[in-house]
């Protein structure tokens, strides 16, 4: 019992400890996904220079933990000196300011992505648009973080009650925009279970590339906690203990959104490094299960052949098929199947 004859207690060491688990695995994922991109399958494009932007912003957020940590976030206010208290806040808004570049960065990277293996018009107008959301969003939001309060050091001396300022209803637009943030990841993370779902593969391959590529919804998970930490509060006297939970699952929030986003690139890799383990993900082989027709890919010709003894996309005939998918404003199921099992 503290002199207030209130119970003592803490959840300062959680934050810390996600922000080392999930902070380590983010970089490692970026790192398997670098080591793919420029060595096994050289092809670095913006959804790889994405990702590490974002794994930059994340850093300072994930760091900020520790000398939170050890100033008193997660610990009853009235347990800290004045100074830490203020230390809490300052370090919070350091971390605050770095949240919405690493959030928006991750969904750029996601986008670009799509576009890249997912080349239909349909697919890239709506990434093209969701890019724009993106942008948009992430610019200003970055900017009410910067200056939600004025002057600035307010956010952190105007919990003392010697100073003035003036504050945006912080609560609120808490609210508003961890709804959007998901709103705009659930946009996101639906745009390729079409086209994936339609790919030219058996069942179990089009199973696991699905699983791999909808394991992005834990952001919607992760985000919706975060959003239930922020009800909590939004009625709280105890800011350095209950904001505890609100920026820990911040922190966890964009380290899943970047380990996420690399996923999809770890297959290719392990096929790469152990071909004998991880041979039956070929990622040069498509099966057409409801067809029964097994299909070649050539990476540098972009021909295939079929196993039913008829060439089905050999010399004109598949240059009048791509003129024809063209002109739809689609490429070939078997491409596309392809490009997903060689990202």
């Amino acid at each position: 019992m503290s002199v207030c004859q209130v119970p003592q207690k803490s959840k300062d060491v959680v934050a810390p400890v996600l922000a080392g688990v999930f902070g380590s695995l983010a970089l490692g994922m970026v790192i398997v996904r670098i080591w793919q991109r420029t060595i096994f399958k050289p092809g670095f494009g913006w959804d790889d220079g994405l990702i590490i932007a974002a794994l930059l912003c994340s850093g300072p957020l994930n760091i900020m933990m520790f000398p939170l940590y050890v100033v008193g976030l997660g610990r009853n206010m009235w347990t800290l000196s004045f100074d830490n208290i203020t230390k809490v806040f300052q370090y919070m808004y350091i971390a605050e300011v770095f949240y919405m570049p690493a959030e928006a960065l991750t969904q750029l990277s996601f986008l670009f992505f799509y576009i890249r293996v997912f080349p239909t018009k349909s697919i890239s107008w709506i990434a093209y648009v969701l890019i724009v959301v993106s942008i948009m969003f992430g610019i200003s939001n970055t900017f009410v973080m910067i200056f939600q309060t004025t002057p600035v050091t307010f956010f952190w001396n105007g919990w003392t009650g010697e100073y003035k300022g003036t504050s945006i209803q912080i609560n609120d637009y808490s609210w508003y925009k961890a709804a959007m943030q998901i709103v705009t990841d659930l946009c996101i993370l639906s745009l390729p279970i079409h086209p994936l779902m339609g790919l030219s593969l058996t069942l179990k391959k089009k199973a696991r590339i699905f699983l791999m590529f909808c394991a992005g919804f834990l952001i919607t998970v992760v985000s919706c906690l975060r959003l239930q930490s922020l009800i909590k509060f939004a009625k709280s006297t105890n800011a350095t203990y209950d904001n505890a939970p609100a920026v820990y699952w911040s922190v966890v929030e964009c380290d899943i959104a970047i380990i996420c986003a690399c996923m999809p690139f770890l297959p290719s890799l392990l096929q790469s490094l152990f071909p004998s383990i991880f041979g039956e993900l070929s990622n040069k082989q498509a099966y057409d299960g409801s067809a029964g027709t097994h299909t070649q890919w050539s990476s540098t010709t972009g021909t295939n052949s079929s196993s039913q003894g008829r060439s089905i996309s050999t010399g004109g005939d598949l240059e009048m098929e791509k003129e024809r998918q063209r002109e739809r404003g689609s490429p070939n199921g078997r491409e596309v199947a392809w490009r997903v099992a060689n990202v």
